[in-house]
């Protein structure tokens, strides 16, 4: 540490706060991160070679995602 200033977290406590620390990401928690996942799988799998395929058939892939699976990844 040497000399010079404390660290924040003393700095803080001293003062009397509470210092927020935010979670550590987790993409098992991030609800959108389902369903790319499933969207990237499907893509893979596609194999498309042009940029106009890819467009279409994610196009395809969105419209197969019904809503009670949209909201299922929420609950």
């Amino acid at each position: 540490m040497g000399v010079g200033r404390p660290p924040k977290r003393f700095q803080i406590q001293g003062r009397r706060r509470k210092a927020l620390v935010p979670r550590p990401y987790s993409p098992d928690l991030n609800p959108i991160e389902q369903a790319f996942a499933k969207i990237k799988h499907w893509m893979r799998a596609a194999q498309k070679r042009t940029i106009d395929d890819t467009w279409r058939h994610i196009g395809h892939l969105v419209a197969t995602i019904e809503p009670d699976e949209c909201s299922s990844y929420f609950n």
